[in-house]
């Protein structure tokens, strides 16, 4: 039997005695050029050739990002209560099979369920709609090229330089639509005719009933509620977790150890396999990571990535809901919670029940707030407490005294590219080649780096394009 690299030996061969000019390329070449030619990167982009709708690219995360770098003055810290569970029991989720539409598109108000298509986004948009994916990162920009190129001065492109090409879901092209996107083109759509309101009404109502018992208030119900932390938790995990199986990544890395050579072939030349890597363990034994290609991933029935995508596009659309009341006050946003500029007439109501919003600071109110970015912010409070919460960095009691709410403040107030490094002495690894458990020195740097909107001046923020 040919292998993989003889029979493309052979194709190309045939092709030149037909008298076709063949340029060859390796796969990885290819790939490594996509990253790092900006001229293949235009033509690809700009290239009329659409591929079909996948629908797992209509899953997008959280909202996450700093508007505001840095502000004095009264604000406010907001949470949603159970922002998940709340979309998971009042919002529409799509049921049975989708209708595939490839020609003859309506107007998008009348399809509900995911759209591949093509959007020119307006100026001037302060808070944008629709995510898209980029540099690593998810953004919410109103010009590709400005994003892709991480632009910080004034957008010149034209529309179609800044046109969005994605899989979205259908609720939120729609507020897009009204929030002044044009739809360009439609390339493919999946409808559901049908849709429930009441899919998961039943599992939110179980788990929501134990996690209130277990919380150990109000005193009006003491026969039936009595605090349990432990029981809460695990109400609580049953609550948030519950969506997140639907949305589960089925195509995970693989590792098969082979002892003879023809074993080995097998597994590098099967085209239902993507090599990502090889070594040797022992003299005997060949170690192989693999995943499935794209085309050959087993279905599991117990995900659904249409739920999964409309559960964080709901939340998305709530967090935009309020966000929009804010506008400009709007200092930070997470997935389910805001910190605002409070003015004292702009605060939203407060609320105990599912999906409305609670106090995170108890009746405290923020002075001074500072933020390098997503997941990266500290804040001090009226009563002189301060908070500094960094994704990536542990605040143990060694690193807080370098890295803190003062230390960052400083940082963001210069702008500069000051780096502050942490030491741990005996972080706990995994060595996957040795398959063991070791403590290494861990040395980590802190420094400010926002790309996720156009920095201005007095510490604000503008999205790309605007």
């Amino acid at each position: 039997m040919a292998t993989v690299k003889e029979k493309t030996d052979m194709t190309s061969l045939l092709l030149r005695s037909e008298g076709f000019q063949v340029v060859e390329l390796w796969e990885h070449e290819f790939a490594e050029q996509k990253k790092t030619n900006p001229q293949l990167q235009k033509f690809l982009k700009s290239h009329s050739l659409q591929d079909r709708l996948n629908p797992r690219d209509a899953f997008f995360g959280g909202r996450t990002n700093a508007l505001k770098l840095f502000y004095e003055g009264s604000a406010k810290y907001v949470d949603f209560t159970s922002l998940y569970p709340w979309v998971n029991k009042y919002c529409v989720y799509p049921i049975g099979h989708p209708e595939i539409i490839t020609k003859d598109f309506k107007d998008v108000d009348s399809y509900f369920g995911l759209i591949l298509c093509r959007v020119i986004p307006p100026r001037a948009l302060y808070l944008p709609v629709l995510p898209y994916r980029c540099q690593g990162k998810l953004m919410f920009p109103l010009c590709r090229t400005c994003t892709e190129n991480i632009q910080q001065t004034i957008c010149t492109h034209s529309d179609e330089e800044r046109a969005l090409t994605g899989t979205w879901v259908s609720e939120e092209v729609k507020l897009a639509k009204r929030k002044g996107y044009i739809i360009a083109e439609i390339y493919e759509v999946y409808h559901f005719p049908s849709t429930s309101d009441c899919l998961f009404k039943h599992y939110i109502d179980l788990f929501l009933k134990i996690k209130q018992e277990s919380s150990g208030w109000p005193r009006e119900y003491e026969n039936n509620i009595c605090k349990n932390p432990g029981r809460r938790q695990v109400a609580k995990l049953a609550l948030n977790s519950f969506w997140g199986r639907f949305g589960m990544n089925t195509n995970k890395g693989q590792l098969t150890f082979v002892n003879n050579v023809a074993t080995f072939n097998k597994h590098i030349n099967d085209p239902k396999k993507q090599i990502k890597n090889i070594y040797l363990p022992s003299e005997e034994v060949a170690a192989i990571q693999w995943q499935s290609s794209q085309n050959f991933v087993k279905q599991d029935t117990s995900t659904n990535i249409f739920i999964a995508a409309f559960t964080t596009a709901w939340a998305r659309l709530k967090l935009y809901q309020e966000m929009d009341k804010l506008g400009e006050n709007v200092l930070y946003h997470d997935t389910d919670s805001i910190i605002y500029a409070s003015d004292g007439m702009n605060d939203p109501p407060l609320g105990n029940f599912l999906g409305e919003f609670t106090d995170e600071l108890e009746g405290d109110e923020i002075t001074t707030f500072v933020s390098g970015g997503p997941k990266n912010y500290g804040y001090k409070t009226k009563n002189g407490e301060t908070c500094c919460k960094i994704r990536g960095f542990t605040l143990n009691y060694r690193n807080i005294q370098l890295l803190n709410f003062y230390s960052v403040r400083d940082l963001i107030l210069s702008l500069d590219d000051t780096v502050i490094t942490l030491c741990n002495p005996a972080k706990i690894c995994r060595d996957p080649k040795k398959r063991k458990i070791v403590n290494k020195v861990e040395m980590k740097n802190y420094r400010i780096v926002y790309d996720k909107r156009v920095i201005k001046n007095k510490y604000n923020t503008l999205p790309y394009g605007y």
